[in-house]
Order: structure tokens, then sequence, then C-alpha cells
């Protein structure tokens, strides 16, 4: 199986949202080449928001030269002109009062957040605005753009400790070249269930088929079922995973084989078999996530609470393939609590995982 996975803006959204709420940084900056979409991105993430300035070209005809930048209030659409093409693209300082007038109006709120897309190269012009910015940022929390440009007011923004500076064309070229593998642990005995839960009926299939049905095959550059059903086993290659078989007790073992099965990767998911509310959004969100740290064991939360699955960066290979006994990866997790970097996830359902006959009639009934 061969990666060809890419960010999707829904998952690249995610990311940017939790990293916004997870970061011990203050100020989230997104920045990249002409054309990537930021402002995409940022639009994606968050909304519109109620306090804000957005920085807009105004082209006469596609394809055509701008002929003027405005800035617009995002609460009230009140709009003022910062640059006029005049042969080249020239700053016009008055049309900038608006956006010093809007983060001083701001400043004595009681609001925490303030977004602005973009700052560029004509603020580089304007130091009353440079000023008024500066004081943004030492006040309040600021989501922003900033265009990807040698510039002496840039680069003091770029350099700032309390800023958590998210650079797309590496973190989109990161996604594109990392190679995951995927471990789909089913090797339980479902003792709690009395019988093999894999195999019982969830809205009309196997309740393990709404798993390998959810698990976005193509994002990853292997996987593997782990199991000791032969029942379960056919299920995954049939849908187009391959399976080890085995009848070994521990979990650790079914991670010794799963993690063991692969070459050397950028990254290992522990996934459990018996989630079948996951989605493949939380998939491509915790790669995602993986591309932006690729250090970071990656783990979804929400409203801090944890959950499954869990994504290892490689450095983790080693110490994956030296749990012992019934132990599964939390025993990693435990040891290298400064290296877990969550990703929140909007619906807990997800985190449910049936472990009796009265979860999954619980389940059924829910849906």
């Amino acid at each position: 199986m061969e990666t060809v996975f890419r960010p999707e803006l829904r998952a690249a959204a995610n990311v940017l949202r939790s990293r916004f709420l997870h970061n011990e940084k203050k100020h989230l900056f997104i920045t990249g080449s002409r054309g990537i979409g930021k402002s995409t991105l940022l639009n994606a993430a968050f909304g519109t928001p109620k306090h804000g300035l957005i920085s807009r070209a105004i082209r006469p005809m596609d394809g055509q030269p701008p002929s003027h930048v405005e800035l617009t209030r995002t609460d009230g659409g009140e709009t003022s002109v910062v640059g006029r093409h005049r042969g080249k693209m020239t700053v016009e300082p008055d049309g900038f009062m608006l956006g010093i007038n809007t983060i001083r109006e701001f400043l004595e709120s009681g609001e925490d957040v303030f977004f602005l897309d973009e700052i560029g190269f004509l603020e580089e012009a304007v130091p009353e605005y440079q000023d008024t910015l500066l004081k943004l940022l030492d006040q309040k929390r600021v989501v922003a753009v900033l265009r990807k440009q040698d510039a002496p007011f840039l680069n003091r923004l770029f350099a700032r400790e309390d800023a958590y500076v998210i650079d797309l064309d590496e973190w989109y070229a990161r996604c594109a070249a990392q190679k995951v593998g995927c471990v789909i642990m089913a090797s339980g005995f479902s003792r709690r269930f009395s019988s093999n839960k894999l195999l019982a009926d969830f809205n009309g299939r196997p309740l393990i088929y709404s798993l390998l049905s959810a698990l976005p095959k193509d994002a990853f550059s292997d996987a593997v079922l782990v199991t000791r059903y032969p029942e379960a086993a056919a299920l995954a290659e049939n849908s187009g995973i391959r399976s080890v078989l085995h009848d070994l007790p521990m979990l650790s073992d079914t991670i010794r084989l799963g993690v063991s099965s692969f070459e050397a990767l950028d990254g290992y998911m522990l996934c459990v078999a018996d989630q079948p509310l996951l989605t493949p959004e939380t998939f491509y969100s915790l790669l995602t996530a993986l591309a932006l740290q690729p250090k970071s064991i990656i783990r979804p939360v929400h409203e801090k609470k944890p959950g499954n699955p869990v994504l290892f960066p490689a450095w983790c290979r080693a110490e994956l393939l030296s749990i012992q006994g019934d132990n599964g990866g939390r025993v990693v997790i435990r040891a290298h609590p400064e290296s877990v970097t969550p990703q929140e996830i909007a619906d807990p359902r997800e985190f449910f995982d049936v472990d009796t006959i009265e979860n999954l009639a619980e389940l059924n009934t829910s849906r």
C-alpha cells in the first residue's frame, strides 16, 4: 500500500484549532507562499471572526494586477484603502487609521482573541500601525496570517517567542512525504462480551466492519490487522487490509507483531478494533497533526479526556517493540508525557468502545 496522503482542508483546520487550544504559546501565526490557501484555512478553522481585520487585494479583472488593497473590519464591514497600484503597490498611510482605531477599541474591550488576515509589506511603512499591533500582541491573543516575505517588521513578528508559527509550505510538504503504518489491534478475548464482539451485529454488519470502513487506507503507507480470529482476518483482507494471525496471549504481543511487520516509518498508529464510531476525519486529523509536529505523540482528546487511536512518531518504534505483558501504548505515553500533543476531536462518541452486549445495545439504540 503506497501512501498518497495529502492534507485535507477539514483535517488541517481541525489541527489548527487544536494547536490554538492546546499550545502553550500565546499567538498563532500562519504563513506560506502565495496561493497555498492561508486565508482559506483560517476561515475553515475559525469561521468569520467577530473581532478582526481583513486585508484584501482588489483586482479589476482576473489575471490583472490588483488596483488597490482594502482593510475591512470583520464586525461590520467598514472599509478603507491602505494601498494603491501606481506602477507598483504603494501605501496609503491614512487608510490604516481604520485598523488603528479598531485595535484600540478592541484593547479596551473584555474580549480576548483578535484575528488579522493578513499582515504584509504595506505595514512596513506605517510605524503607528506597527506600534498598535505590538500593543495588541502584548495585551491580547492574536491569530494572524503573515505574508511570507523578508521584511523588518514581519521578521520581528516571526521571531516573537510567544507566537506559534505554522509555515504551510513546510507542513503540507511533510504531509505529502510522511509514511505512517496503522496497527489495528483485534486480538482481545471479549471475555465481558461472552462471544467474539468483533463479529457481533452492528447496523447489519459485523462490528469490526465499521472500523475497517472508516480507515482511510490510502492515507497510510501500510495497515495491518493483528488478530487471533480467522473471520476478522478475512474481513480485513476483503477490505484491502492485510492481516497477521496469531495465538499469543498478551496485548504487547499484538503491538509487537503489528509494528514489526512494518519497515521503519515516520509514525505508527495503534488503533483498537472495537470503536465503531471513529470517522475518517479523525484519522486524517491525527496524520496531519503528526506532519506538523513529527516528534510528538499525537493523542485525540475531547475536552481534556483522551482516547484512541494514538499516533506514535518514529523514535517510539523501539519502545513499542519492547512493551511487555498485557500492556499497551499507554506505557510509552506515560514514559514521555512531555512529548504528547493533544488533538481535539469534536464528537466524544468516537471514543466509545464496545466491551459488553449492553454497550452494543446502547450504541444501536442511540443511533
